[in-house]
């Protein structure tokens, strides 16, 4: 319990920033990377996060494209025999 009680202390701190309004870190994290560097915008410091399970955060735009295209399959496949949308 202490142990878990000095990890939670411990990430308090380091999200503290003193330039801030809120004063914690406002990251700015690019759209590119499995594990990209964001940037604080008030202080400058960088913190490395890690992608929740590797892949390369630009696949998602691929996924989101063809779940898009499915959407719209479907939707014609049901107006094409009468179904509301």
């Amino acid at each position: 319990m202490a142990a878990s009680r000095r990890e939670a202390d411990t990430r308090i701190g380091q999200a503290k920033c003193p330039q801030s309004p809120t004063k914690v870190h406002h990251w700015m994290i690019p759209s590119t990377g499995a594990e990209p560097i964001g940037r604080c915008q008030y202080c400058g410091k960088e913190h490395q996060f890690k992608g929740s399970w590797g892949a390369d955060w630009i696949d998602f735009d691929e996924a989101h494209r063809r779940s898009v295209v499915v959407a719209i399959a479907e939707r014609n496949q049901k107006h094409k025999f009468g179904d509301k949308w």
